[in-house]
């Protein structure tokens, strides 16, 4: 677990009550009217940013922990390790990561042509991880290549030719690409990092002679997450000092106004408001963490425990999570606790699966052995894959060997009918350490079941994917 939360209790109401000495009701009334309200806000006010300090965290780990800043590629020349913390990271291709900020003047997106062995897909987002646009070989491009002009809200200047116009509703945006290769040998890895020196992002006045930094990040050790403490407070205020909220959210502006964030405002919280914080923080730490495991989507077989990776109005509204009436954001909250969007359609080029309960209902934890049976016939065009995560955090497991099995790893052994047995355990079954992910004693822990490629049997359910079983 990479970041253990240390409770810290509202002074003395919190220990009376857990030693039974006064009952809730009475503790409530002992916080105060105004205290609760602050708690609750503050509670609110992390489900309602989640999002956009998720970007903020991972766009400040890169800068603080590799020296990657603004307009800067931060690329993999190997498949990325447990060092990386940002959430739901896969195993299987290099990732690539650029921020911007378009305040000043609009930023140049420049994604270089595929080749016949070698393509870049992803999205530009804004900082909410709204999709903007899709680029690469199955976005707006096609593969072909292309600049994008990524243009700030506050933009009144020419749209030159040439460039494919991105209207971004705040100032700063990301993207996160990643290569469509054909296996992870050190060949094609090479192929990727040098397909990724042709991704360029600079300013539109350094167009005539543009330069841009490449910067390879792969085994440094990054912190991107947010920190369920009182620092996602301190966070939030810097980032509202930067950002452009739109009218849609002066609403909420007004409700951490009140809570002592604001723009413009300096962050000033007594050690009683930092307390009321601190309780906030686990509370929503709790909450969005059992929201993303176990409620914000539906079991996708029925009577099973695997659901859509990601809740059906975000699947809708393709990322954007706003409706004629209204905004999703408890859902896109506890979605965004454990994943980063990387695409606007999603279920084309990958769909993932998701499940943290074994076929009994109970918890993954890895103290106990389980065995995830994979039918035989995978539908996907390409491959399949299962990493496990920390429920914690969303992250790889701290300091394994690996951090899932995919069908194209060497060495996996399938059955004599076509199924594959992929065990999770603290040890490798003997003979099976290709079918083997490590998981950590008392820790408990969630799983994404990817397809590359997926194929109607997906869709129609005519293929489903078994529940894990625990085992001996």
């Amino acid at each position: 677990m990479k970041h253990k939360l240390t409770k810290l209790s509202w002074f003395v109401v919190t220990a009376i009550v857990s030693f039974g000495l006064v009952a809730p009701a009475q503790a409530k009334e002992a916080l105060g009217l105004e205290d609760r309200i602050t708690q609750h806000r503050a509670l609110e006010a992390i489900i309602w940013s989640m999002p956009l300090v998720s970007s903020k965290m991972m766009r400040d780990g890169l800068e603080r922990d590799a020296g990657v800043g603004l307009n800067d590629v931060a690329y993999f020349s190997q498949i990325q390790n447990w060092k990386i913390d940002f959430t739901t990271n896969n195993n299987t291709t290099p990732y690539i990561h650029v921020y911007w900020n378009a305040e000043k003047e609009p930023v140049v997106v420049e994604i270089p042509a595929s080749t016949s062995d070698v393509g870049l897909v992803g999205t530009l987002l804004d900082f909410w991880q709204r999709s903007m646009i899709e680029v690469g070989a199955t976005g707006h491009d096609g593969g072909r290549g292309g600049k994008y002009l990524v243009m700030s809200p506050d933009y009144q200047g020419p749209y030159p030719d040439g460039y494919i116009a991105v209207h971004q509703k705040t100032y700063n945006g990301s993207t996160t690409l990643r290569p469509l290769i054909k296996d992870v040998s050190q060949e094609t890895l090479k192929k990727v990092s040098e397909l990724v020196k042709g991704l360029k992002v600079y300013p539109l006045s350094q167009a005539g002679n543009p330069t841009t930094r490449h910067v390879d990040i792969y085994d440094i050790a990054i912190d991107g997450l947010p920190h369920f403490d009182v620092s996602y407070f301190e966070s939030l205020h810097a980032l509202l000092q930067e950002e452009k909220i739109e009218e849609k959210d002066l609403t909420f502006l007004g409700v951490l106004e009140s809570i002592g964030i604001a723009k413009g405002m300096p962050y000033q919280p007594d050690e009683k408001r930092l307390a009321l914080f601190t309780n906030a923080a686990e509370d929503a730490h709790t909450y969005l963490m059992d929201s993303y495991l176990d409620r914000i989507a539906p079991p996708f077989y029925e009577g099973q425990q695997w659901s859509n990776s990601v809740p059906h109005k975000g699947e809708i509204s393709y990322m954007d999570w706003s409706f004629p009436n209204h905004v999703a954001y408890d859902e896109r909250g506890a979605a965004y606790f454990g994943f980063y969007t990387s695409f606007r359609k999603l279920g084309t080029a990958s769909f993932y699966m998701k499940t943290s309960r074994d076929s009994k209902g109970k918890r993954l934890n890895g103290s106990n052995t389980y065995k995830l049976t994979v039918p035989a016939n995978v539908p996907m065009k390409n491959f399949w894959s299962v990493i496990a995560y920390e429920n914690e955090d969303a992250t790889w497991i701290d300091n394994k060997p690996k951090a899932g099995v995919a069908s194209i790893d060497k060495g996996v052994v399938m059955n004599s009918d076509g199924t594959v047995d992929v065990y999770f355990s603290q040890k490798a079954p003997q003979g099976k350490e290709a079918n083997w992910v490590p998981t950590e004693a008392g820790e408990d822990f969630f799983l994404y079941f990817r397809f590359y490629g997926p194929e109607q049997a997906v869709w129609d359910k005519s293929w489903k994917l078994n529940d894990l079983k625990k085992t001996n």
